[in-house]
């Protein structure tokens, strides 16, 4: 196969290459966004088995004595919004990766895979 490469192609492979490094950026963020989801969790199991009235709750660099069921509402609510947020990067991941398939399809389509390597 003969395909001729022009500026579109080139325009093409660049913006492959730069979906594919957000797409790893994105994985990178999603994976802490899980961590921080999975912590939050910890907190929360453990602020159930807590007995005292107050526990210490983290406030920027300080923690400070908190009523268990305030700092359980905050752990929930800190929990929500990171789970808001990672739906969001996997909505953002999703849609890098229906670009990637694309681009992969008409580059594919125009070199042939042997010619062309657009795989990890």
């Amino acid at each position: 196969m003969d395909a001729q490469f022009g500026l579109e192609d080139q325009q093409n492979i660049n913006q492959f290459s730069k979906l594919n490094a957000q797409l790893h950026e994105l994985d990178s963020l999603i994976t802490v966004q899980q961590s921080n989801i999975d912590a939050l969790e910890d907190a929360g199991n453990e602020l159930m088995l807590v007995d005292d009235e107050e526990v210490m709750f983290t406030l920027g660099e300080g923690f400070v004595m908190t009523p268990v069921p305030d700092a359980e509402e905050k752990v929930s609510t800190a929990s929500e919004k990171e789970e808001a947020e990672l739906a969001a990067l996997r909505e953002k991941k999703q849609a890098v990766e229906e670009k990637m398939d694309h681009l992969k399809k008409v580059l594919y389509g125009k070199f042939g895979r042997e010619n062309i390597n657009l795989e990890e």
